[in-house]
Formats: structure tokens, C-alpha cells, sequence
């Protein structure tokens, strides 16, 4: 190793292998011109790169699925992010970690990547993870793509769907009061035509020179400023912006000043609409439906937050106790009556069963971070929150709070909180609890960890996952078509056709009867022909066996499905992706399909066992003692695949 060098030691630490690899390529792209890439493979679960550049050294290790508490760190990077003051346990796609001295690394960086359609509440879901990462001081990117298209139930294009465009500027505003950054990364998707309008938002090496400034310890004021003129362009982009927003107007404008500036844009009442078919009670309706479209302004197209006046928030108090709550608490109609403005979130969270709906978690820091601490926010929950959360909202929210993401998000990041779920039987004065937020926890400037051993604490599916990317993908005979481990988006799959053109097909069809959407898919071309390998990997046996009666089968049946229909965009050899507005469908034959199933074996007899209970041609364990890859072919087309293999350098330990 050359000491003249400076040596940089990074930790990615990603939801999955994935991401760890899409964050490596990013740090890659900053670097001066590579000399020597080495990829340390031996332990197959947890890579490490090695990169010389004329002036430097950087060693980049990977850690796949860190958010587990027991996974690399034996308390969970989260819970050691909460210590340090962050509010939620809610984790990014990726957290950049620097070695800063001996086994201690510092956090330099966490992001988020999405090919979600931003429909709906997706838009803000979010937005808690930027909101606690930038209350701990540590910088955040939200990398989103762009130009995505709803789909119907014959699959055409039903929509292109945008996000609300408060979500950036939210994301920009936060930015201004913050002393890190959380910005907005907007990429196109494949489906979109970056002509000369497109660019004028679209960030590029903006992002790779951002993250460049962040392990070089330089200043990234000037990298900040131009992801902020890249989101400005794309909101003055918007068309049929509601009453008279401003979108420069608004970003120009201080906390303090934000109730002249509501004003000023000629916003209609809110309204918010409540499906016939929603469980909610006769108090929370007539809130909802008559006193609130009374009092407040929608600040963009009704979405579930609204913006009340301070010279109307008393009427808003006299109406609620007289038509809804009489016996209110007079703390809460002392709050309500004073005479600041106020934001209201609506939260309907809640699913029948009980569980939330996550994206609901991000609504309430959505908006915090769109106005600020500084003003009053009210939420108001309703719907169906489970019976058995009524007593812990009465007697210990606290405790509500750590139990349930959503609850923790609203009852810390709102002023005050109103429920009253359908299912329950609160009095007056027991429907309300203050902000929960203790002053105790101390932030520091630079959040330390230590640096783990490469292997991790409990080995788990993502595990198994990780090993069959990397023993497969690399290979110079094998594309790689899907890989969706734990954490996953679904985001597409891609197939070559004859032409060598790639196919892909985005906005994933959900699974139809007796089909089994994969988990991986290879294809492999040997000796002039090609072969598809499609694989269902789970964590145990067991789940694998309850999962699906005809495995292979199903499997198959999934991509016969897909095929049937037209790719999204198309990619030829060389070129850019085009949407397939011709609808070409997919021309390729495979010589034969390989159905796979690939779980966590303890020991080598949970092959046997599968041999006899799973209906594939091929099997592959993750052996926890040895950490390597086994395989077991199951009939004539497994063995025809182990040779497949063989033949082009891919080694696995069959039994």
C-alpha cells in the first residue's frame, strides 16, 4: 500500500446489496481516474472494494440489511441513532459512515432511493426519516425518479403521476432552517424523454460531487445551492397550481412571515373528502366535514393538511366544543382559542385489521417540515385505530408511541393531538395528549459508531440473497434481470430479447392466480443458447414449503404472464431507454427455464428435506457454519443447470 497516499476508509451500510452497490457507484463517479479495483468476495455476504487513484486509497466494505437490532451492531444502528437524539427508528435505503479514528467511523450521509409511484400518501411517506436524520445533524438525499405511469388492469398507461410538489418544497424549507441539508434528487425514469425543458431540473453530477465534498470533509454550500435551483425549476414546472402559490415566492419566505404569505394566495376553503364507506364517528365528521371547511384554507388540491388563520382559530375552538367535545380539556380549548395560525394534519392511518398504513407515518413531519416547529400543528386522528390503543393513548402515550411507528411520528412531531377511533369510547376529556417531546437527549455534531466485524451478528434472507447476486451477477455469460432481497421496490424487471435489445417492465403486475412473483432472475447464455433461472429464496424451509403448493410452477407462470404483455421502454445495445410506444412485445425463446428455490440451511440434510417437499428443478442453501453457497439438483433440468454452471465459472458446492 502506498503510504504516500491518503487513505480513506468508507462503511455503506444499505437496506440491501443493492443499495450498498448503487451508493458505491455513486461514490465511484466522484473519483479521480481509477488505477486498481479490487473486490474482496470471501466473505459473500458482506463485499469489500478497494480503490487506488493517483492521489488516494479508499477501502469501501458493505454491510446489506442494517436495520435489524441485532444484525452488525448488537443494539441496531437506529437505536444507537435515537440515543443521539433522532426521534424515529425510521431507516433509510443507505447511511455513509467515514473511519475517523481507530475503530470509531462517523455518519456522513443517509439516502433514500425510490422508483415508487409517488401517488397519494406515497408522496410524503418519507418524510420522516428526512425530518429525524436532519434533527441529528446528518445530511440527506431523497433520490427519486420521475415521469412514472400509473397503470390499469390491462396494463396501458393510465397516468403519469407526479408528486405533490409541497414534498420538495418541504424538503427545500427544512434545508433553510436546518444546519445539514435534506434535498430532493429528481431523476428520470426510463419512461421519460430527457429533452431540453426536462434538464433544466434534472440533477446529474450535482449529486456525485455533493457526495464527493462529504468524504473529502469540503464545503458543500456550493453543491446545496445548485440541487435547490434544479427543485425550484422543477416546481415553476407544475401546471394548474391551485389559487395563486408561488412556488420562489414561498421558498423566499421566512417561518414567521408564512400566514401573510397563505394569505396572500387566494386559497380556496379545505374539504376534505371521507369515503362513504369509512368507519368514523358523528363528532369527528362534523369536525371534519362542517366546522374545519369553516375555519381553514387547503393549501394545495385538499391533500390532509390545511392551514387555519390566526384570527380564526377561536372560532375554530367555540365550534368544536359546542358541536363535538363540550367537556373538552380547558388546557386544549385555551390552545386552540390562542391567537397564533395553525397547521391541521388528518390522519386515517389505520387499516381494518389495526396495522397502519406506513406512508401515514410521514404525513405529520411532512408537514413540519413544509412550516417549520415554530407554528402550532394540530393532529387529528380518526378511522380505525385498534381498541387496545385506546387505553395507551389515555394512560401512557409514551408507550404508544415506541410500540407504533405512526403513533410515535404524530404524538412527536404535533403541537397537539385529538383521536377518536371508531372503535373506541373515550370521554372529552381523555381524547387529547401535548407533544411528547423530551429535552433530554443530547445531539452531537458528529454521530460515532463503532466499526463492525464483516460477519454479521445473525445471518438472515437477505443473506442468501446477497450471496446468489454476487455469485451470479458477475459473471460475464449471466444478466441479471431481477433481484429484489428484502427491501426491495420492485421496480422493474428487464430481459434481453434476440437483438440484444433490453426489455423492461416497470409498475410490477401483482401476482395472478397459481403464479409466484420471483425473487431473482437470471439469464445465461452458454454455447449460443439461452436459459432463464428464476428463483424464490426465503429465510427458511419452512416458509418456502407453506409459500407455494407448485413452486416452479408458479414461478414460471409469472414470467409466461409478464411476457404477454409489452415492455415499458426499451433499451437497444449502445443506446438510451425509449418508451415502447410501438407496444412491441418481447421476442426471445430460452432453451429452457430453470425454477430455483434458495433458503437458509443449517445443515446440508435441509437439502434432502427439500428435495422431497419442493416442487423445483434446483436448489441452493446457505450453509451458516461454512458461509458458502450449497446446491442439490432436484431432477434431470436441476442437473442439466449444475453443468450450465460449471460450464461457465460458476462454482457451488453441490451435494
Amino acid at each position: 500500500m502506498n503510504l504516500n497516499k491518503k487513505n480513506i476508509v468508507l462503511s455503506i451500510y444499505g437496506d440491501n446489496i443493492l443499495e450498498c452497490e448503487r451508493m458505491f457507484g455513486l461514490i465511484k463517479q466522484g473519483l479521480s481516474k481509477i488505477l486498481i479495483e479490487k473486490k474482496d468476495f470471501s466473505h459473500i455476504y458482506s463485499p469489500l472494494v478497494k480503490i487506488e487513484t493517483n492521489t488516494e486509497i479508499l477501502i469501501v466494505q458493505f454491510y446489506p440489511d442494517y436495520k435489524s437490532k441485532t444484525r452488525w451492531h448488537k443494539e441496531g444502528l437506529l437505536n444507537i441513532l435515537v440515543k443521539n437524539g433522532a426521534k424515529l427508528t425510521e431507516a433509510p435505503d443507505v447511511i455513509l459512515t467515514k473511519k475517523i479514528d481507530g475503530n470509531k467511523e462517523a455518519i456522513i450521509l443517509a439516502i433514500e432511493f425510490s422508483s415508487a409511484l409517488p401517488a397519494g400518501n406515497q408522496a410524503w411517506q418519507r418524510s420522516g426519516r428526512a425530518l429525524s436524520f436532519s434533527e441529528v445533524q446528518i445530511p440527506y438525499l431523497y433520490i427519486t425518479d420521475i415521469g412514472l405511469e400509473e397503470l390499469d388492469s390491462e396494463r396501458q398507461s393510465k397516468a403519469v403521476r407526479s408528486s405533490n410538489p409541497l414534498v420538495p418544497l418541504s424538503y427545500i424549507k427544512n434545508t433553510q432552517r436546518s444546519t445539514s441539508f435534506t434535498l430532493t434528487v429528481l431523476n428520470p425514469s426510463q419512461l421519460l424523454a430527457t429533452d431540453k425543458s426536462i434538464q433544466k431540473f434534472i440533477v446529474e453530477r450535482e449529486v456525485i460531487n455533493l457526495i464527493n465534498c462529504l468524504i473529502h470533509d469540503e464545503d458543500t454550500t456550493v453543491q446545496v445551492d445548485e440541487l435547490i435551483l434544479k427543485i425550484a425549476a422543477y416546481l415553476n414546472s407544475y401546471e394548474k397550481i391551485p389559487g395563486q402559490v408561488n412556488f420562489e415566492k414561498w421558498i423566499n419566505t421566512k417561518d414567521d412571515e408564512i400566514e401573510n404569505l397563505i394569505k396572500s394566495l387566494k386559497l380556496p376553503k379545505y374539504n376534505k373528502k371521507i369515503a362513504t364507506k369509512t368507519p368514523i364517528k358523528d363528532e369527528m365528521r362534523t369536525l371534519i366535514k362542517d366546522i374545519i371547511p369553516d375555519t381553514a384554507l387547503s393549501v394545495y388540491n385538499n391533500i390532509p393538511i390545511c392551514f387555519v388563520p390566526s384570527n380564526n382559530k377561536s372560532s375554530l375552538a367555540q365550534k368544536l366544543k359546542s358541536r363535538c367535545y363540550p367537556n373538552i380539556d380547558q388546557k386544549v380549548f385555551d390552545w386552540l382559542d390562542s391567537k397564533k395560525p395553525a397547521v391541521i394534519c388528518f390522519v386515517n392511518g389505520f387499516k381494518p385489521r389495526g396495522d397502519d398504513a406506513r406512508p401515514d407515518r410521514g404525513l405529520v413531519p411532512f408537514a413540519r417540515m413544509l412550516f417549520g416547529f415554530d407554528i402550532d400543528l394540530l393532529a387529528i386522528v380518526f378511522g380505525q385505530a385498534p381498541q387496545f390503543m385506546e387505553t395507551l393513548f389515555k394512560n401512557d402515550p409514551v408507550k404508544l408511541a415506541e410500540k407504533n411507528g405512526l403513533w410515535k411520528s404524530i404524538l412527536y412531531y404535533s403541537s397537539l393531538t385529538i383521536a377518536d377511533s371508531c372503535h373506541w369510547s373515550l370521554k372529552d376529556t381523555e381524547i387529547s395528549n401535548f407533544n411528547l417531546n423530551e429535552n433530554n437527549q443530547k445531539t452531537l455534531n458528529i454521530i460515532e459508531i463503532n466499526k463492525p466485524h464483516r460477519i454479521p451478528i445473525k445471518f438472515n434472507e437477505n443473506d442468501i440473497d446477497t450471496a446468489i447476486h454476487l455469485t451470479l451477477s458477475y459473471s460475464s455469460s449471466v444478466f441479471e434481470s431481477l433481484c429484489n432481497p428484502p427491501g426491495g421496490d420492485w421496480s422493474g424487471i428487464s430481459l434481453i430479447d434476440k437483438s440484444c435489445a433490453e426489455h423492461r417492465w416497470m409498475s410490477l403486475p401483482r401476482v395472478s392466480k397459481d403464479a409466484k412473483r420471483p425473487d431473482h432472475i437470471f439469464q445465461i447464455r452458454e454455447k449460443d443458447k439461452n436459459y432463464l433461472l428464476i428463483i424464490e429464496s426465503k429465510e427458511n424451509l419452512s416458509g418456502l414449503i407453506k409459500d407455494q403448493d407448485e413452486l416452479g410452477k408458479g414461478l414460471i407462470k409469472y414470467l409466461d404472464d409478464l411476457v404477454k404483455y409489452p415492455a415499458s421502454a426499451i433499451k437497444n445495445s449502445g443506446s438510451k431507454w425509449e418508451r415502447n410506444n410501438l407496444n412491441t412485445i418481447f421476442d426471445q425463446t430460452f432453451d429452457e427455464i430453470f425454477s430455483v428455490a434458495a433458503f437458509m440451511a443449517k445443515n446440508e440434510t435441509l437439502l434432502e428435506d427439500a428435495k422431497k417437499s419442493l416442487k423445483v428443478n434446483f436448489l441452493i442453501g446457505f450453509d451458516t457454519t461454512k458461509h458458502l453457497l450449497l446446491s442439490k439438483a432436484v431432477d434431470k433440468k436441476g442437473k442439466l443447470l449444475s453443468a450450465i454452471l460449471k460450464s461457465i465459472g460458476i462454482e457451488l458446492t453441490e451435494l
